[in-house]
Order: structure tokens, then C-alpha cells, then sequence
């Protein structure tokens, strides 16, 4: 397995990969991170939350970020939730906020 650390602002996202070398992912650094295989390929994607104003990226294949949405989450979270062997996400966007 492989793992991803925030080195925090200024720093960003690093990953290690088969425990030998480090690879930047994004040079900011996330609210929340959370990681599931969605596509049923057998690799885990990363979804991370950069914060309001930016929003939620996806990264497939630890190739390309796609974004999710433009929203920040409170909370997320993956896990095969319908039995497809896919990984899902879910988010929590919190309360609506108004009258």
C-alpha cells in the first residue's frame, strides 16, 4: 500500500509509492481527504476537499484531478455501499444556511 501525507501550507500533498519514493500530488493542502476505488479497477482514487472556494477534486488513477464540486464538505467518507465492488462517496455539505 501506498501512502499520502499533507506536509502542510506552503508544503502541500505528497504520496509514497511501494515505499521508496515521494511524488507531489498538489502543492495545497486539504481540509479533508478520503480515498475508495470508484472506478473497480483494483486502485484507490483520492477525493480531497481544498477548502471553500475551491472545492472537491477527485484524482483517478493518480493521474488527472477532476472536480466534484465546487462546495465544501463537513465530512466524507467511501465504501462499497451498494454491492457493486465499486467504492462510493458520500458527502456532507452540513445545514443549508438561511431563513
Amino acid at each position: 500500500d501506498d501512502f499520502i501525507i499533507d506536509f502542510g501550507p506552503g508544503v502541500g500533498i505528497f504520496v509514497r509509492f511501494n515505499n521508496s519514493f515521494w511524488v507531489q500530488l498538489h502543492t495545497i493542502s486539504p481540509e479533508i481527504m478520503a480515498t475508495g476505488d470508484m472506478d473497480g479497477n483494483g486502485r484507490d482514487e483520492i477525493v480531497i476537499d481544498f477548502g471553500p472556494g475551491i472545492g472537491i477534486f477527485v484524482r483517478f488513477n493518480n493521474a488527472s484531478w477532476f472536480r466534484l464540486d465546487t462546495f465544501s464538505p463537513d465530512v466524507m467518507a467511501a465504501g462499497d455501499m451498494d454491492g457493486t465492488g465499486q467504492d462510493d462517496i458520500v458527502i456532507v455539505f452540513g445545514s443549508p444556511s438561511g431563513p
